[in-house]
């Protein structure tokens, strides 16, 4: 049995070698590979790690010596490849291996695929590699996209790209300094005042006013150091939570206990502190104490006025751990985190499909109920989504504009 394995082997060799030679598949040929290796459609990060270290291997051959030079030529082409936003999330973290590259760009992607599309690589012409029966495998290089010149933005667009609107013509307000376009006027006084004009910055503790962002930003830090230092003598037996004043601990023990000693004397419901029953009350007197410097808007509490005010300010506090995504609240934050974790607590009652957000939750069911409630005024025609309505408009005016 052994000589008929030997000799089944040494036949494997001789036709492996039959083929290869007769396809021109060497090292050379691997080396093209790596080098004009290009993103495929539907490729993950670890996906295009892998094939491409694949033909580094099938080119180099390393050995145990050479496998960190390897690595960081197989980093170097992998960088090259993805897009340029990407490439700097990755470059900025530094990375001490490949591996924790490739982590990083998975937790990238996974949290721009949640918001919407992402494409993982540039926008560059696609080898084809194909072998035919006689002939020699090669690249054989797509022809490139044509494109045009916009006569009223200057921007490169495909030919096939029959439907560019001009950022022009839909923000058609614009910065006199800067030249930055918005789409209404007030969009634009509010940036001239931030950025150009005598703008205040408010503290979120204190709500004293600072002209810059950055002084409003160190000013801040004396409120985190001060409470960092302070001490806090009253303990929760329950939860551990510790407070500055006994009354505030035995405010927070109405949390354990389930008590509420505030009713509310038109709808009957129960609070635990007086200052939420006051809240409550203004849904019944429609009283709006709070309002912004900015745009006027009116709000019942004044944490939801600073939450409004991060609009105008820009700010964005709470930071993802994993892909150092902000956001301005809290809850979106928390919603955000489920795009890494996994977790899909909100489910369809119909057909039992899990989602990340209550909104897209929401903007699925209208499949089910067949709701369509954006409607274009001037056709009467509906939507299921927002921005399919935009779009739309977006058309019929670029159409209205050729036809006239």
């Amino acid at each position: 049995m052994a000589p008929k394995k030997q000799l089944a082997t040494q036949n494997y060799s001789k036709i492996k070698g039959a083929i290869l030679r007769k396809y021109e598949i060497n090292k050379e040929t691997y080396r093209q590979r790596f080098r004009d290796c290009a993103v495929q459609d539907g490729e993950t990060p670890r996906e295009l790690f892998t094939r491409l270290k694949s033909f580094y291997e099938k080119w180099m051959t390393p050995q145990a010596k050479s496998k960190e030079i390897g690595a960081t030529i197989i980093m170097e082409q992998y960088l090259s490849m993805v897009s340029p936003e990407l490439r700097r999330w990755i470059i900025e973290r530094n990375p001490s291996t490949a591996e924790e590259a490739v982590d990083m760009a998975e937790a990238f992607v996974a949290a721009r695929l949640a918001d919407g599309a992402f494409t993982l690589g540039k926008t560059v012409n696609k080898p084809r590699h194909h072998h035919e029966s006689g002939g020699s495998g090669g690249v054989v290089w797509e022809q490139p996209p044509e494109f045009k010149t916009c006569e009223d933005c200057s921007k490169l667009n495909r030919v096939e790209d029959e439907h560019h609107v001009c950022e022009c013509k839909i923000k058609v307000f614009s910065c006199e300094l800067c030249s930055k376009r918005f789409l209404t006027e007030n969009g634009r006084k509010v940036h001239y005042r931030r950025l150009h004009g005598n703008y205040t910055h408010f503290c979120k503790y204190c709500m004293i006013n600072f002209s810059t962002k950055e002084s409003k930003l160190q000013h801040e830090q004396v409120h985190n150091t001060r409470a960092q230092k302070k001490r806090r003598p009253h303990h929760c037996s329950v939860c551990g939570k510790s407070y500055l004043q006994r009354s505030h601990l035995q405010t927070h023990q109405r949390v354990h206990t389930g008590e509420r000693p505030y009713d509310c004397s038109e709808c009957g419901k129960r609070f635990n502190r007086h200052c939420h029953l006051q809240r409550h009350q203004r849904i019944h007197t429609g009283e709006k104490p709070y309002n912004c410097s900015e745009c006027g808007k009116s709000f019942t509490t004044q944490s939801y006025l600073q939450t409004h005010q991060r609009i105008h300010t820009g700010e964005k506090p709470h930071q993802c751990s994993q892909c150092g995504k902000s956001f301005t609240r809290l809850s979106n934050l928390i919603q955000h985190q489920h795009t890494h974790t996994g977790k899909k607590p909100y489910d369809c009652p119909e057909c039992g499909k899990s989602f990340t957000l209550p909104s897209h939750l929401q903007t699925h069911q209208r499949i089910h109920t067949g709701e369509k409630p954006y409607y274009c005024s001037d056709c009467e025609k509906s939507f299921r989504h927002s921005n399919s309505l935009k779009l739309h408009k977006c058309i019929k005016k670029e159409v209205e504009a050729h036809d006239t």
